[in-house]
């Protein structure tokens, strides 16, 4: 299960930007269940199912017919960290604390002390949306804690970035992407320069039984041919072509979990 959240507000302003978690009955089955962890390896991933590439870049098409053709791009995948399996009682304070974990983006982003799981990614990823290659975190190890979901966050890298290659400036950036698209009558440029941020939790239930107790590997799966669906350059503006492409990036997540050996990771 997925609960999607939105966190704007360039996550500054913590008590008047929160965002919300859609509230489900469910959450509490989810919590009662649960994978016990030591240690994890973060690997990000995608989906090429109906992308077709070149010396050019990589080309797909929507649904509604326009055909998008990438030839750069970046992406900050800015967090990734599994959340603590809770009591019925504690569910709603522990929600509003890992909501404030993900707007409060570590102390560089708005001078608060927050709570980080051990489990979280260690540094924010950079990814070549050109190159659509996998990337990994190192390992991480921590005391066995029994997790119940798991939150992924695009967000604006830090003000400190450095430059992914000479000319790419990404620092306050979430999201880059230069191309071209056409819908058999018109054409254009395709240019989005994005500081959205958009998140989603993912319950972890159906991989609790053959994981308990061990390191793992999780691997977010996002789609390519996903990220324009319902895009329509020629009747949308720049921003809310910038919120659909972001929004169907972290829609698109499927998660694989898997048993690793991390020590060999090292």
């Amino acid at each position: 299960m997925k609960h999607a959240f939105v966190v704007g507000c360039f996550l500054v302003f913590v008590s008047s930007c929160v965002g919300e978690v859609e509230d489900d009955s469910s959450v509490s089955e989810e919590v009662a269940a649960g994978i016990e962890l030591s240690g994890l390896h973060w690997a990000f991933s995608w989906d090429l199912d109906g992308v077709e590439s070149d010396e050019g870049g990589w080309s797909t098409s929507n649904d509604g017919g326009v055909t998008f053709t990438v030839v750069s791009g970046w992406l900050s995948s800015y967090s990734a960290a599994l959340a603590p399996c809770v009591t019925e009682e504690q569910d709603e304070l522990a929600q509003r604390g890992l909501l404030e974990r993900l707007v409060g983006i570590r102390t560089a982003w708005a001078n608060h002390a927050y709570d980080i799981d051990p489990s979280a990614l260690a540094t924010p990823i950079l990814e070549d949306l050109s190159a659509l290659e996998s990337s990994a975190s190192t390992p991480l190890f921590f005391s066995p804690t029994r997790y119940c979901q798991l939150h992924y966050l695009v967000a604006r890298a830090d003000p400190e970035t450095i430059d992914p290659e000479p000319g790419v400036r990404m620092a306050l950036v979430t999201l880059l992407l230069n191309g071209y698209w056409s819908d058999g009558e018109e054409s254009g440029e395709l240019q989005v320069e994005s500081s959205l941020n958009y998140g989603a939790l993912f319950g972890l239930e159906g991989m609790a039984a053959p994981l308990s107790g061990s390191e793992a590997r999780i691997e977010l799966r996002r789609s390519a041919s996903a990220l324009f669906l319902g895009v329509e350059p020629s009747a949308m503006s720049e921003a809310e072509v910038a919120w659909k492409i972001t929004k169907n990036l972290v829609d698109s997540t499927e998660l694989s979990l898997d048993v690793a050996d991390l020590s060999s990771e090292q």
